[in-house]
């Protein structure tokens, strides 16, 4: 749940109506970890992100958390840390090997990102790249929320709706045109 006070109003939002937001200079994401949603705080940004999270009933973000640019994520197990990520991390054989060779540890998680990003990705991280692939995905789990309710023939909120506009303007897609044209809103 994330609450907003504006002037003398308080905002609430579950993490399943918020795509992302920032705080100051941090940046804050909604990722799936089946099966619900989790306000996510990034760490280190790029194709592969490091993220942490708030364990339930928690108030400090202390569980760190994988995510691809693809969707893929994965939560940073204690004791199978080693094979966990680098099974995850199994596209940069490189990468691989320092994992198995002990050259990471879930301290320098970190570290390990930003490396990844430098030679697997063949770049520097770019928040642009990772933030098109993601807003697309984004784009189709929130065209699928709509069609959802569509179907159940309930009204599509207006916060549904105008964070389809939002997405449309960055990034046009027929689907989302012909949404947007069934709605009305086009």
């Amino acid at each position: 749940m994330v609450e907003i006070k504006i002037g003398q109003q308080n905002l609430s939002f579950h993490s399943l109506h918020v795509v992302s937001l920032r705080i100051d200079s941090t940046d804050y994401k909604s990722i799936r970890m089946d099966p619900r949603y989790r306000i996510m705080k990034q760490i280190v940004p790029g194709y592969l992100s490091l993220y942490k999270y708030r364990y339930d009933k928690s108030y400090a973000f202390a569980a760190n958390y994988l995510y691809k640019a693809t969707g893929e994520g994965i939560e940073i197990p204690s004791l199978t840390f080693r094979a966990t990520v680098s099974n995850f991390l199994e596209e940069c054989p490189q990468i691989q090997d320092s994992i198995k060779s002990k050259a990471y540890k879930q301290t320098t998680i970190d570290q390990l990102v930003r490396d990844y990003n430098k030679i697997c990705v063949d770049r520097e991280p770019q928040q642009e790249v990772a933030t098109t692939t993601v807003d697309l995905r984004e784009l189709n789990q929130l065209l699928e929320d709509i069609r959802s309710k569509q179907e159940a023939k309930q009204p599509v909120p207006a916060y549904l709706i105008s964070t389809l506009k939002a997405m449309y303007e960055k990034n046009p897609s027929k689907e989302a045109k012909k949404v947007l044209k069934e709605l009305g809103e086009n």
